[in-house]
């Protein structure tokens, strides 16, 4: 059916003029809306609540200049928002989408879309960005999932907002600077610069109000017409140079996940049986499909502030045992916890904490190889020469009871054939496990001096330690020692490496590779 004129009794309807631009296939103005359709200009208020109706809803679109289109007629993209100091942003594109290349969004067409978002958005015809490269440009319509939902914020005060206008993190507000009404909590302003937004903050759950240029921990709670974002204190970030209130800003400008999800906890919370099964309490020569390794006298090697234990070695004369925690037995592919580590994609390391990968049950528990523990392992047996070359290897999932989790520190002072540890963190080895540690020395010190005649680089790069007072604060930087227990466990674990990677590569397995590209000219000339 064609659109005649004076045929518009239907036409004020969200559905007629939803019909009428998927009809006419290309943008119109609101006056050729008007026009094509013969409404009087007095229709002009209610065409346009029907178009802003559909436009909620996702129906159509509007365009640069004013335009209105059917949303049929457009092309969407979906990617995550990353806004710079200026207030514009880009868009990086997911899979499915056509194209890679990110998308320039300016600053007012991103709606209440935030940094970090998984956002939907209409691709503008016309011009690229001239200031931005040749970057596309689009217009965000949808928020499909927030990326920040809490955030570190320091109070400015309900006035200090008008007050300076010159401030660049309000960059995006700045249209709407006009006196806002009266709010009951305080104004603040994100202490992350990709967030330049201003919050009116409810502060009634903390225990006093806070001041002005305190920082506090925020929740969004969703963006007021005026472009102001109402949100919820939590708690008062104070002594905020403390090792732990840096730590918990760095977790929330990076977006670094800390609890997980409901369907993940419950997941690991059931897993003590998957452990039962693999270990059975009475050894005897395999359980199942592993090999049982529980007469062996395993060991960890690690840093005195370690929390977690991976992998334990053992030595035999010239056979070296490498055993790793097997992740493989208790996540699944596919499962809430795969889904959860894909995500996250590693563990984060602080001075004085970690956020973990896998839930603490796995990480801190049934997948750290814990003294006087059985554990299921992904286990390596290398056979080596006089030289401490690997002649054999053979890989096998198997169970071990480590005898002791040791540190670099403690296993150097017996290797010294000194009486005392070095410190009460760094206790001595067992009596027990000295003659196996000094095979170990023996065999790493030929493996050493192995990869030394093959050309090995050995950079033997001082790391520094910082040290904290009682207030988080440091005090203090120490030259942590290279020891010869260090290069003992890099040499087996590199031994073991080798061995792995050969033996996938004799199998014709596909398998990943760590590559490191070429330092530049200017790094080798300062090396």
């Amino acid at each position: 059916m064609s659109i005649r004129k004076g045929d518009n009794a239907s036409l004020v309807t969200p559905e007629g003029l939803e019909a009428l631009l998927r009809q006419v296939r290309h943008p119109l103005r609101l006056d050729d809306i008007l026009r094509m359709a013969a409404l009087p200009r007095r229709s002009k208020g209610a065409v346009l609540d029907a178009l802003e109706s559909l436009e909620a809803e996702g129906r159509i679109f509007r365009l640069r200049g004013g335009k209105w289109t059917d949303a049929g007629q457009v092309k969407t993209i979906t990617g995550v928002l990353s806004v710079q100091r200026s207030g514009s942003g880009f868009l990086t594109m997911q899979a499915g989408n056509e194209s890679t290349r990110d998308v320039f969004i300016p600053a007012a067409l991103m709606g209440d879309a935030l940094h970090g978002d998984t956002a939907e958005a209409i691709l503008l015809p016309g011009r690229s960005a001239p200031a931005h490269g040749l970057a596309a440009e689009a217009r965000i319509v949808r928020v499909v999932r927030r990326g920040a939902k809490m955030l570190a914020a320091r109070v400015i005060g309900p006035k200090a907002y008008l007050a300076a206008p010159s401030d660049a993190s309000m960059h995006r507000q700045r249209s709407a600077a006009r006196p806002l009404p009266p709010a009951e909590g305080l104004y603040a302003a994100p202490a992350d610069p990709h967030f330049p937004i201003l919050l009116d903050v409810d502060c009634s759950a903390l225990p006093h109000a806070p001041k002005k240029g305190t920082l506090l921990l925020a929740e969004l709670l969703g963006r007021r017409p005026d472009g102001v974002w109402n949100a919820a204190a939590s708690s008062l970030l104070e002594n905020e140079h403390s090792a732990e209130v840096q730590e918990r800003l760095t977790r929330l400008n990076h977006m670094i996940p800390f609890d997980f999800p409901p369907d993940v906890a419950a997941e690991a919370a059931g897993l003590e049986e998957a452990l039962s099964e693999a270990c059975p309490e009475k050894p005897s020569g395999s359980t199942g499909q592993r090999i049982d390794l529980r007469d062996l006298p395993f060991v960890t090697i690690d840093g005195p502030d370690a929390r977690d234990f991976d992998d334990a070695i053992c030595v035999e004369g010239n056979t070296l045992w490498v055993a790793s925690a097997d992740v493989s037995l208790y996540v699944r592919p596919r499962s809430a916890l795969d889904r959860e580590a894909l995500a996250r994609g590693n563990s984060c390391y602080f001075p004085c904490s970690v956020t973990p990968m896998l839930p603490e049950k796995l990480c801190n528990d049934l997948c750290s190889l814990r003294a006087n523990r059985s554990r299921p392992v992904l286990a390596a047996r290398l056979t080596c020469n006089e030289k401490g070359l690997a002649d054999s290897a053979d890989f096998f999932p198997a169970v071990i009871l480590p005898r002791a989790n040791l540190t670099y520190e403690g296993v150097q002072a017996m290797l010294d054939g000194n009486d005392e540890a070095p410190s009460p963190e760094c206790p001595l080895p067992d009596a027990a496990l000295a003659p196996m540690l000094r095979q170990a020395a023996g065999l790493a010190a030929r493996m050493i001096e192995n990869r030394a005649r093959r050309g090995a680089l050995d950079l033997d790069l001082t790391e520094a330690g910082f040290l904290f007072d009682e207030n988080g604060h440091v005090c203090g930087i120490t030259r942590r020692a290279r020891l010869f227990a260090h290069r003992l466990i890099e040499a087996f674990m590199l031994a073991a490496n080798e061995a792995a990677a050969a033996f996938l590569t004799q199998k014709k397995e596909p398998f990943p590779l760590r590559a490191h590209p070429a330092p530049d000219r200017e790094r080798l000339e300062s090396l």
